[in-house]
Formats: structure tokens, sequence, C-alpha cells
């Protein structure tokens, strides 16, 4: 029993870590069609979100197999509660970034664009983020999961510095103001994505130390 029961957690582990990688990469890929203006590979992001949406799946599948037919108990029954949550939160941020991938195409027409760098600094925190909440979460990294949540203050302000030099640029020109709601989302988006690592971040404390942080103060 024990050794089958290391086999469907080594399954969960190899499958949410697939998914992880798809939502790194779709994110990545949505940056780059924002910086190239690259209508193609924006199409390619949304399309490949059906990936993503089909490896949520299968995560629930064998958390849900595990639980009926295992009983998990200790770190293991940690690991499968956690990666029913994390599976949703990588769920989400790949729908956020199909969402800024549809942002992409409305705005490769437009000849200049606005807060690119506060938008660029969001972006490069976020992929960062990203990137170390999976590890933290895999690796049971307590101190890497805890200088994320810390940085998703930065995510924060950066998303408002956003907000606050948009409206400028709106009122100059009131045909801008479809530009702007674009340019808004995309920096919503890229927030959002942020609060999602933070939330992956606290349950590798819990998997790691059994304590339930959400909702605490950092």
């Amino acid at each position: 029993m024990k050794i089958r029961l290391d086999e469907e957690i080594n399954r969960l582990r190899k499958t949410l870590l697939e998914m992880g990688n798809g939502v790194e990469e779709a994110i990545g890929q949505a940056v780059r069609a924002l910086k190239d203006r690259d209508v193609v590979l924006a199409k390619q992001v949304i399309r490949n979100d059906l990936l993503i949406n089909r490896l949520e799946v299968e995560v629930d599948k064998i958390c849900l197999k595990i639980f009926a037919l295992k009983q998990p108990i200790a770190i293991d029954l940690r690991f499968v509660a956690s990666s029913l949550k994390v599976n949703n939160d990588l769920e989400r941020m790949g729908d956020f970034a199909s969402r800024i991938a549809e942002d992409v195409i409305s705005l490769a027409s437009e000849p200049d664009l606005p807060v690119l760098d506060e938008l660029y600094k969001l972006t490069e925190l976020g992929q960062q983020m990203v990137k170390n909440c999976l590890e933290a979460f895999m690796q049971k990294n307590v101190e890497l999961a805890q200088r994320v949540i810390k940085e998703d203050r930065q995510m924060d302000d950066y998303y408002e510095t956003v907000i606050r030099k948009i409206g400028p640029y709106v009122h100059e020109n009131s045909e801008r103001f479809e530009t702007g709601l674009a340019i808004i989302n995309i920096g919503k988006c890229l927030e959002r994505i942020g609060d999602h690592a933070t939330n992956i971040c606290e349950d590798a404390i819990y998997l790691t130390e059994g304590e339930i942080i959400k909702h605490q103060k950092t």
C-alpha cells in the first residue's frame, strides 16, 4: 500500500510541476507578446490555456483518487490537500496570462503605449514570484516562500503606480479610453498573478510546517 501511495504522490507531483511549468511559460510568452506586439504569440498563449485546463482536471482526479483509495496521513495528507489549492491557483494564473494575451491583440495596432516601464516592472517581478513560489512549494522552502509573500506588497505598489499614471493619459484624449482600459486590465492581471503566487507560498509553509498562515499579517 505504501509503495502504491508513493507512486501516486510522485505522479501528482510530476503533473503539478508540468502544469506549473506550463503556467510559467504562458506568463512569459504573454509578456513577450506585449513587449514585441506579437499577435501570433498572443494567440498561441490563448490556445495553450486549454492544455493548462486539462492538467488542472488531471491533478484534481489524482488527488481525489488518493483521498478515496490511499488514505494519506501526515505530510502526504498535507501535500495532497495543498496540491488541490495550488492547482486552482495555477489554473487562475493561466487564465490571467490568456487575458493579457487578449489585451495584447487589442493593443497591437496602437503606435505608442503608456506606462510601459511600470508594466515591465510588474511583469518582471510577477514572473520571478511565479518561478519562486513553485520552487518553494516543491522544495518545501519556507524562507523562499516568506520572501515571495513580502514581494506581493511591491507588486501592489507597481500596480497602483500604473493606475495613477494612466489617468492623465486618458483625460488628455478621450479616444485613448479603450487603450487605457486595456493597460489597466493587463496591470490588474499581473497583480492578481502575484496574489496567487502568494497563495501558493502560504500553502508551501502549511505543507512544510503544518501552520496555516492565510489572512495573517506577514
